[in-house]
């Protein structure tokens, strides 16, 4: 070819993409400026122009992972409400837990003077950071649940001496 003649396009090489249909059904890829292209499942190559369009509308890359590759692992527990919920109330439940005077060296800084679990402390301990008002809300749940436990531990208990030392009124008529 002589100078100033235009060239061919440049060959295809192994990291030009091409693009196919992740579900098996054919993509219609359309451009603002009304050029179509149709993908399916057989990998082919498109103009640059519509790489992105492609990719947006639900086709694959050969030069991008698979679906598979790309899947992220589970949502961070901080990102997830309930389990971020059971692990604050955890913290929280394990931190009132511990004997006031003679705390293990995790749980050293855990309680304030006040009796309120310390925000650096809990933060530090769940490995996120949480809000006051759930740290609050945690804190009256735990709580509950301690006592109504206490409660129903001692009514059952109550309940089981009356009966043992009540005698066996069903069994004084027979």
């Amino acid at each position: 070819m002589a100078k100033g003649t235009k060239s061919a396009a440049p060959a295809p090489t192994s990291k030009t993409p091409k693009f196919y249909s992740y579900d098996g059904t054919d993509r219609s890829i359309d451009l603002p400026d009304g050029r179509t292209a149709i993908v399916g499942v057989t990998p082919r190559e498109l103009p640059p122009a519509f790489w992105k369009a492609a990719l947006r509308n639900g086709c694959g890359s050969t030069t991008q992972p698979s679906r598979e590759q790309m899947r992220l692992p589970d949502a961070p527990a901080q990102a997830d409400a309930f389990r971020r919920r059971a692990i604050i109330e955890r913290a929280i439940a394990d931190a009132l837990a511990q004997e006031p005077e003679a705390p293990t060296p995790e749980f050293k800084d855990a309680v304030t003077l006040e009796g309120q679990i310390n925000m650096q402390w809990l933060n530090q301990h769940v490995g996120f950071t949480v809000e006051r008002s759930e740290r609050d809300e945690a804190y009256r749940k735990v709580v509950a649940e301690a006592a109504s436990d206490e409660e129903e531990g001692g009514q059952t208990a109550d309940e089981h001496d009356t009966n043992s030392t009540g005698g066996g009124t069903d069994n004084d008529d027979a």
